[in-house]
């Protein structure tokens, strides 16, 4: 069995926490020091490269079925970048609480919003140009570790954020992220591929045990259906399909930012 770190996992494991617990994002949004960072959640694993402890099973680079999964897994991201605009809405949970997801994205500007919701916070996110805004209640900012003061300066607009913490947010809720890490999987990141008549089901397992599976056709147009996550307290569930019409993403105007 070949352990991947979190090439794929990385997309989705943040999605699920950053509905129920914060993206990290008290230090990377004009804020620092320990005031800022006191009671901050733990991070999410978002490394970009495999385990240098993953290395390649047998069947997963003899198995043809892996080579032709990858195949459709590259040309459902070409598919999707001619279309232009794709969208990506599901669940998931953590620790038992659940969330939802509806993003969007502009596969050839790059630009993207994104709503989610859980059972004590909501928030939105517009991103163009590299640049990122949050909006997001007080219970949003206070459990990203923000003071209440500052939690309730947050809420009363939309919060401009440092480019590492856009970069974080992309990672967790861009759908065109999620098909470009689909596009550049390898052979040795596959633990095991599925096939029936219609389609491929590609898992990668980690070193924590979860396991991410990419669901993508196996026969006509090429398209990645669907993106889930199964791990210790953590369930995700994502659907993507291709939008006919452009996503148009606005920037917030000036009076509408804040700074907490």
């Amino acid at each position: 069995m070949t352990r991947c770190a979190t090439r794929g996992r990385c997309v989705l494991v943040a999605a699920a926490v950053v509905l129920l617990a914060g993206p990290c994002l008290a230090s990377c949004s004009g804020r620092d020091g320990d005031e800022a960072r006191e009671g901050l959640p733990a991070p999410s694993a978002v490394a970009s490269t495999p385990s240098p402890q993953a290395t390649p099973s047998a069947s997963a680079t003899t198995d043809p079925q892996v080579g032709a999964a990858l195949q459709r897994l590259r040309a459902a991201s070409r598919a999707a970048q001619a279309a232009g605009a794709t969208s990506m809405t599901g669940s998931s949970s953590t620790a038992g609480e659940r969330g939802t997801v509806r993003a969007t994205g502009d596969l050839r500007s790059g630009a993207w919003e994104a709503t989610v919701r859980a059972p004590r916070t909501r928030l939105e996110v517009r991103s163009r140009y590299n640049t990122t805004w949050v909006h997001a209640d007080r219970t949003f900012w206070l459990r990203s570790g923000y003071t209440p003061a500052s939690a309730r300066a947050g809420a009363r607009g939309w919060v401009l954020m440092e480019p590492s913490a856009g970069d974080r947010l992309r990672d967790q809720l861009d759908p065109g992220r999620v098909l470009g890490r689909a596009a550049a999987l390898r052979p040795a990141d596959v633990a095991r591929v599925r096939a029936d008549e219609d389609r491929f089901e590609v898992d990668l397992d980690d070193d924590s045990g979860a396991r991410t599976t990419f669901v993508v056709t196996r026969r006509g147009t090429p398209a990645l259906r669907s993106v889930r996550l199964r791990g210790e307290g953590v369930r995700a569930d994502f659907d993507l399909r291709l939008l006919r019409e452009p996503v148009v993403v606005a920037t917030p105007r000036p009076d509408e930012v804040v700074r907490p």
